[in-house]
């Protein structure tokens, strides 16, 4: 199968998957090491296609007009077809490529009447593969909301590795979680406490932490490590007796094990 992807030009922020349009994007969402060996066979064959349309106009405006551009047309014209959107962010679902073709078209010639256009550059088809799905195709994953959705091996219970269409934590988002820890004001918090930084940056880490873990954990701890690491250098400069950075690591990991409530990723 395939899709058709348009990258969105805006800048990423943390906005809300909804869990429900979230986890049908995603048909092996639940895929991990004790998942059945045959639920995969089950996954809806519409998650084979994907069609993006991307913008740079405000959310609030793009919801106001693609609404009747795009929204109540696609209930008129397209019933059966299930989409998601997020402002200016679309994504439909098809079980060949040939319908996603024909909306495709279809889009063109109702957002040239509105004044609207496709970007051709960043039209891609996507194909979403897993282990049913095993087909080959230049593209084979796609950036939402933060999330990339493409195939990725897992480990099963039995010890085998097979591949699973699911979402993880994108690159881009993940550069801008490192950077955000990165310009945290690391020196100021040298004359503070472990619990002043928690005062300061606890609901922020919650809100990473819950958005990303929505199809698991793993990934976003991985990326959150970057912040104990950070937490060690603070360490080291604000004691000036543990010298080295194994010294100031150790003194983390001894706090993380008497609070571990103390962070929300720990």
């Amino acid at each position: 199968g395939y899709g058709i992807h348009v990258e969105k030009q805006a800048d990423m922020g943390l906005r809300r998957l909804p869990k429900k349009s979230a986890q049908t994007l995603s048909a092996d969402a639940d895929a991990d090491a004790d998942a059945d060996a045959d639920a995969d066979a089950d996954a809806p064959a519409y998650m084979v296609f994907c069609y993006f349309v991307g913008g740079v106009i405000s959310p609030l405006l793009a919801n106001l007009f693609l609404h009747y551009v795009f929204d109540q047309w696609m209930q008129r014209h397209y019933p059966d077809i299930q989409f998601e959107r997020y402002a200016d962010d679309i994504v439909c679902h098809f079980s060949n490529e040939y319908m996603a073709q024909t909306l495709k078209a279809a889009l063109e010639t109702r957002f040239a009447k509105c004044g609207l256009m496709l970007h051709p550059g960043n039209a891609k088809l996507v194909y979403c593969k897993n282990r049913w799905r095993k087909g080959s195709y230049p593209t084979t994953c796609f950036d939402f909301l933060g999330y990339t959705f493409g195939p990725k091996y897992i480990k099963k219970k039995a010890g085998r590795y097979e591949v699973y269409f699911i979402a993880t934590i994108s690159q881009k988002a993940a550069k801008h979680i490192r950077d955000q820890i990165r310009g945290m004001p690391w020196r100021v918090w040298l004359h503070r406490e472990l619990d002043g930084i928690r005062e300061h940056c606890q609901n922020r880490l919650r809100g990473w932490l819950n958005y990303y873990s929505l199809f698991g954990t793993h990934y976003i701890k991985n990326i959150l490590f970057y912040f104990d690491t950070r937490l060690r250098q603070w360490a080291r400069h604000k004691h000036k007796l543990f010298g080295t950075v194994m010294k100031a690591a150790s003194y983390v990991n001894e706090i993380r094990k008497e609070r571990p409530a103390l962070f929300a990723h720990w």
